[in-house]
């Protein structure tokens, strides 16, 4: 069976998660990557296939977003995939292929797309029985609740000594989705003496006017190398930050700007289950990770639980299509 890939582009997440879902996939099937930026940032395995294709999604200034990028699409290879999976762009289901869609949420109900394209592609959903596979903890589509089918955190849980890290990671991500575009964390919260002990990665947009920070201040580049560092995390709650902090049992703490659905969800499910708390005062998040990162029997505490959610989702994914794709 042909196996395409279809990631959104608006953040990493969605691109990272295919990718490590294609890897695993292709030990079954004949995987291929449509991708729209360069991939010499990631990791995939040599017997991926990958294309080039320009979702042209386009998040534009007011948060809205070009719902007919795919009407654009004309590719060869497309054409010969038996099905088609998407990371959160669900208007792939009008290229008429068998399809799967994974999703915590749809952006045309973040973003409060109008009415009529909702039902267009809720109707077209129904009327076809196509699933969304989603997150068994974050998942929140509120429009096709019947349609869902709940599934692990994709990846696999990286036991690390947790105790041992020195780091505070603070990133906003690129997304400019519910913060403003050149919104900036005040340095001077971090400069304050009683800081000097904590290493904090912060995001490279910060670093944009030339000043002399302290060597406690570092780029964020999110390798593997900065997360084994990492004790605790202050960030935008995006469902890729969020998986990537809780497979390394990662303390976070969600910093709300706006009241965005997807991100108050996050936070609230991560206060829910114990491995995480929301801010609406960025001096408060940190002061609260800093308490945090020196409290060894809550760090373990919530190590722990990370540990004990439901992982390799990718074999959730696998064995849905043996079952009700090919019905073996």
């Amino acid at each position: 069976m042909k196996v395409g890939i279809i990631p959104c582009d608006n953040g990493l997440g969605h691109i990272s998660r295919s990718i490590e879902l294609a890897n695993f996939l292709i030990k079954r099937f004949n995987v291929t990557l449509f991708l729209s930026k360069n991939k010499k940032n990631f990791s995939i395995n040599k017997k991926v296939s990958v294309t080039k294709i320009d979702s042209n999604f386009k998040l534009s200034k007011n948060y809205s977003y070009n719902t007919n990028w795919y009407k654009k699409i004309k590719n060869e290879k497309l054409q010969k995939i038996d099905l088609l999976i998407s990371d959160n762009l669900p208007e792939v289901i009008f290229f008429k292929k068998k399809t799967i869609l994974y999703a915590n949420f749809f952006w045309h109900e973040i973003l409060n797309k109008k009415k009529y394209l909702i039902k267009k592609l809720n109707k077209e959903i129904l009327k076809r029985d196509i699933k969304i596979l989603s997150n068994y903890l974050f998942g929140n589509i509120l429009s096709l609740r019947k349609n869902i089918y709940k599934i692990g955190f994709i990846g696999e849980f990286k036991n690390q000594n947790i105790l041992k890290k020195k780091g505070i990671l603070i990133s906003l991500g690129n997304s400019r989705i519910g913060y403003d575009k050149n919104f900036r964390i005040s340095f001077k919260i971090l400069q304050n003496p009683k800081y000097d002990k904590y290493t904090f990665y912060v995001d490279k947009n910060l670093f944009k006017k030339k000043k002399k920070f302290p060597k406690n201040i570092k780029v964020a580049n999110f390798s593997d190398k900065m997360f084994e560092d990492v004790k605790i995390a202050i960030i935008k709650p995006g469902f890729g930050t969020i998986q990537d902090c809780l497979k390394r049992g990662i303390a976070i703490n969600s910093y709300l700007q706006t009241y965005n659905k997807e991100f108050l969800n996050n936070a609230k499910t991560l206060k829910k289950e114990k491995i995480g708390d929301y801010f609406f005062n960025i001096s408060h998040a940190i002061n609260d990770a800093v308490n945090k990162f020196n409290d060894n029997k809550r760090i373990l505490k919530i190590q722990n639980i990370c540990k004990k959610l439901k992982w390799k989702g990718e074999k959730n994914f696998q064995k849905y299509i043996l079952r009700e794709i090919i019905n073996l």
